[in-house]
């Protein structure tokens, strides 16, 4: 039975690398198009209402996690403003994900720009059984920064790649001493959705 549960990962683990290839050579192949269609986005929008508060899926690949999904609510804390055709404000985000090692919690200030990203996240990671490079059964408390990037539109939908990296200290759960402290990192896509 571990056997058929092990290769199901496997195939879980290659089908997720798979996705997150292919979102990055999307974005070697389109950042000018993209970039051109969310500033006609953008100045159009000046206009408008903006929203309270965005909700991003996330899928990712990475260290301590392995696969995960997820999502991040940004909040913005101050007025919208537009200049030359790119509208954002600061903000903060709060995020959650899920996966075939663990699972995490974060939270911190975010530049909330649609399409684009920047962060720095103060993180909690529960690892489970088969972590990548961390202890298992464990708790990580550490920090996270990251930079989201457009690298397409489907369906007036943002695709961003989202690579980060950070850091936890283990402060739950036994292991050796190698795995006290850890580095994490991710890559990934966010999907800002239309209509948010």
């Amino acid at each position: 039975m571990n056997e058929t549960i092990l290769s199901q990962r496997r195939a879980l683990r290659r089908a997720v690398a798979r996705a997150v290839l292919v979102v990055a050579s999307v974005a070697f192949a389109s950042p000018f198009a993209v970039s051109a269609q969310a500033t006609a986005k953008a100045a159009a929008q000046s206009k408008e209402k903006f929203p309270s508060f965005l909700v991003v899926p996330l899928v990712n690949y990475g260290a301590p996690m392995e696969a995960a999904v997820g999502g991040s609510l940004l909040i913005p804390t101050k007025p919208w403003r537009c200049e030359d055709g790119i509208c954002g404000a600061p903000g903060i985000e709060v995020q959650a994900l899920a996966g075939l090692g663990g699972w995490r919690i974060a939270g911190g200030p975010a530049a909330v720009v649609p399409g684009f990203g920047l962060d720095a996240l103060a993180t909690v990671t529960r690892t489970r059984s088969t972590p990548r490079r961390a202890s298992a059964d464990s708790t990580y408390v550490g920090a996270e920064a990251s930079f989201a990037f457009p690298v397409s539109m489907v369906h007036k939908s943002v695709v961003s790649l989202r690579p980060s990296l950070g850091f936890g200290t283990r402060v739950q759960g036994a292991g050796n001493a190698s795995n006290r402290t850890v580095y994490m990192w991710s890559i990934g896509a966010a999907f800002l959705l239309p209509n948010f």
